[in-house]
């Protein structure tokens, strides 16, 4: 499993968010970090401007075996 995902999404979606809202899926903390903050909010998965719409970065819970949302922005 990948241990890091940046998404584009709603702030109240738990992750993981569907193929066409990832930015990042791998296992590089800094790639992962730098996609996240390159990543403007404000659009949806396919980059129609949306409001209700932000950047998600998510982390690999071994132990609960999910994605636990870490840090979201908006624009």
């Amino acid at each position: 499993m990948n241990t890091y995902r940046v998404d584009r999404s709603k702030e109240t979606v738990s992750p993981p968010c569907g193929m066409s809202s990832v930015r990042y899926l791998g296992d590089n903390l800094e790639e992962a970090l730098e996609v996240f903050h390159h990543t403007k909010g404000g659009m949806d998965a396919w980059d129609v401007p949306n409001e209700n719409y932000g950047v998600m970065l998510s982390i690999w819970d071994q132990g609960r075996e999910e994605y636990v949302r870490k840090v979201w922005k908006s624009k």
